[in-house]
């Protein structure tokens, strides 16, 4: 008889990965018919802006300071993103090579371009 087959673990990336509570967060009601609405209402256009331009539709929600470095869940740490920019910050913040954007500024997008040079 055959050995039985190992389980498959999805592999996470520097140790970055979405535990049972944030998993949670985000399959709940409030997340997706609340928060996640509101905050791509809010932001139209990709408020990251490197890999579209600043031209891309908001199509997912980003934490503009992650929650590993000391962000939270307010609508003041959401920006509105396009796919291909919130992966790409994604993968640059895994790296270690995204530069936070300072959080009191009054126009985020302008410190974006500046990470594109940097990946």
């Amino acid at each position: 008889m055959p050995a039985r087959a190992p389980v498959h673990r999805v592999p996470v990336a520097n140790g970055i990965g979405l535990d049972a509570d944030r998993r949670k967060i985000y399959n709940s009601s409030a997340w997706r018919y609340g928060t996640r609405p509101r905050i791509l209402a809010r932001d139209p256009i990709c408020q990251i802006a490197v890999l579209c331009r600043g031209y891309g539709s908001s199509t997912e929600v980003d934490h503009v300071i992650p929650i590993q470095n000391g962000g939270d869940e307010s609508d003041e740490n959401l920006w509105g993103a396009c796919h291909a920019d919130h992966s790409r910050k994604t993968a640059m913040e895994r790296r270690g090579a995204w530069v936070q954007p300072d959080p009191k500024a009054t126009v985020r997008v302008a410190t974006a371009p500046a990470n594109l040079r940097k990946a």
